[in-house]
């Protein structure tokens, strides 16, 4: 499961998210690459941001990692749980 939230967040990286642990189980997203769009049309930008990620999760076979929306201020809403389950 290590593997797969590195490997994930690898990915992440890559197309500018900025991924770190924030916890030892999860990985907050420092940066959205659509900051600037966000910032007009969060309402728009945050839901799409979220199911890109849930797409990688999903396409790469990632089980037991689970991304959700969680706001605050200067950093991507989005943040994934290693270990979270669907509600």
């Amino acid at each position: 499961m290590e593997r797969l939230l590195n490997a994930t967040g690898q990915v992440l990286a890559e197309q500018g998210f900025a991924p770190h642990r924030c916890e030892a189980t999860r990985l907050c997203l420092a940066n959205c690459p659509f900051d600037a769009l966000a910032k007009r049309h969060r309402e728009v930008v945050c839901p799409t941001n979220l199911a890109l990620v849930d797409g990688l999760l999903d396409g790469a076979g990632i089980h037991g990692v689970k991304a959700h929306m969680e706001p605050s201020q200067g950093r991507c809403c989005i943040v994934l749980d290693r270990g979270m389950v669907d509600m």
